[in-house]
């Protein structure tokens, strides 16, 4: 995956038994400890906190500890699939990469399918808040959208702040529908909207106690905060238009970033250089019941002749991606002569903006063409297909891999579910097949939809090498 961004990506693979100081512990356990002074468990410091701040009362202390307990307990179980396993101390602001965010599977642990071996790191330029994700590429489901999950260093400085003491990170989909050197006299062709926020410190229950009890942050005064949010259910995915006439400024189409900012309210967003702001993408996940192949049979009846004209066409298979081969079968029988003077063949890209009425372009990637004798009475054959953006296109929809659109080489997916968003883009493919018969008659079209499907990583990295030179 190519990045869009500054951000440090960081890669370590552990060996079968091997395991560093800290053992595998939980993301908020590990960076939460500085020293072995304070490494005690979340429990005894939940207990400490909530005996100096309830009343003299028992039965007080005792509500009060309960819900402090419940609230981080469920705070901190959504990430425990999320391992760090790396020294302490290597945690800093200069700090180049985080060594993993995953540590060697245990087989005496349940629910450890979720595991990641790189991660992404970017701090604010004042270094008081560091964001680490494990993957920026979301997947979007029939039912749901996959949840965001992180960590986020907090510095001391934005604890003790006066004016800017809590943090928050919040996800913001950026549409875009227009070209940015157009814009003249304020007129902005971009809308912004935040489809998920939360205040991750503190938390409700620890804003009640923040002033009175010291949070443990390490030797370098940074304090572990785990992070997720939910995305909700209704996320258009991501997709990229590129107008016909060359274009550098900012990405047309939909697109996410993270955001991450410490200040008094989430309306009152800093300078760019006391936030972190991180790229993110969506993705859909193909239905569990593909589509069956397109078949499709047209029968045309002549008033002076009862030899009709019979025409079946059909593909090989209801999914493809973009490196595949499409297959078109095809057969046209008529006694006497089918009268078919030209075939006409495409492959044809649908986009269709959902806010505007007028916002549907087709772009051909994919053409064939061939003369027929309209003589002969039948005409059989394979027509292999290849899906390949032509020079000439009209706003075409492409796979965001990159930031510069002249990166970008590959065709954005289908987006075949029924998102209710007004921000969805909707891309469709289809063969066109086009009996030309003359000018006294009227031509065949015969439409053949199929899925286009995302190309794999690992076709996306062989294609990278292979044009490096790397074996």
């Amino acid at each position: 995956m190519s990045e869009t961004d500054n951000t440090t990506v960081a890669s370590t693979e552990h060996g079968p038994g091997k395991s560093e100081e800290c053992g595998s512990t939980s993301v908020s356990d590990t960076l939460l400890s500085g020293d072995s002074s304070q490494g005690k468990s979340s429990e005894k410091t939940t207990t400490k906190t909530s005996a100096t701040t309830a009343s003299s009362s028992s039965k007080t202390k005792d509500e009060y500890l309960t819900t402090v307990k419940l609230t981080l307990e469920n705070r901190r179980g959504s990430v425990d699939n999320l391992r760090l396993n790396h020294k302490c101390s290597d945690i800093s602001p200069t700090n180049k990469a985080v060594s993993n965010l995953m540590a060697p599977p245990n087989p005496n642990v349940p629910n450890q399918a979720l595991r990641y071996n790189r991660i992404f790191k970017k701090s604010s330029q004042d270094g008081n808040l560091i964001l680490f994700l494990p993957q920026r590429e979301l997947i979007i489901t029939e039912s749901k959208v996959e949840p965001l999950m992180g960590v986020a260093l907090i510095h001391e400085n934005v604890i003790h702040s006066a004016s800017h003491n809590r943090v928050f990170l919040q996800v913001v989909l950026i549409f875009r529908y227009g070209r940015e050197d157009e814009e003249l006299m304020g007129l902005r062709f971009c809308n912004e909207i935040v489809i998920a926020a939360e205040q991750i410190y503190p938390s409700p229950v620890e804003e009640i106690c923040r002033n009175k009890s010291k949070p443990m942050t390490n030797h370098e005064g940074y304090m572990a905060v785990p992070v997720v949010i939910d995305m909700g259910i209704s996320a258009p995915p991501s997709v990229r238009l590129l107008p016909c006439r060359p274009y550098n400024g900012a990405p047309i189409g939909t697109t996410y970033e993270v955001q991450l900012f410490a200040g008094k309210s989430p309306e009152e967003l800093p300078r760019k250089r006391k936030m972190v702001q991180m790229s993110l993408r969506l993705y859909e996940r193909l239905p569990r019941t593909l589509p069956p192949r397109s078949v499709v049979t047209v029968e045309k009846n002549y008033i002076f002749s009862e030899n009709n004209l019979y025409c079946q066409a059909k593909l090989d298979n209801g999914v493809y991606s973009e490196s595949d081969e499409i297959l078109l079968n095809l057969l046209i029988k008529r006694p006497g002569g089918h009268g078919v003077k030209k075939l006409k063949v495409a492959i044809i890209q649908q986009v269709g903006v959902a806010m505007f009425s007028t916002g549907n372009f087709k772009n051909v990637v994919g053409t064939f063409q061939e003369e027929l004798n309209p003589t002969d009475s039948s005409y059989k054959a394979s027509i292999p297909l290849k899906v390949e953006l032509n020079k000439e296109y009209s706003w075409v929809a492409m796979d965001e891999t990159a930031k510069r659109d002249s990166d970008i080489k590959h065709l954005a997916p289908s987006v075949i579910h029924a998102t209710k968003s007004m921000f969805i883009i909707r891309v469709q493919y289809y063969v066109s097949v086009s009996l030309v018969f003359g000018l006294l008659q009227r031509d065949i079209l015969v439409k053949l939809p199929f899925l286009l499907k995302r190309m794999d990583e690992k076709k996306l990295l062989g294609k990278a090498l292979a044009k490096s030179g790397i074996k």
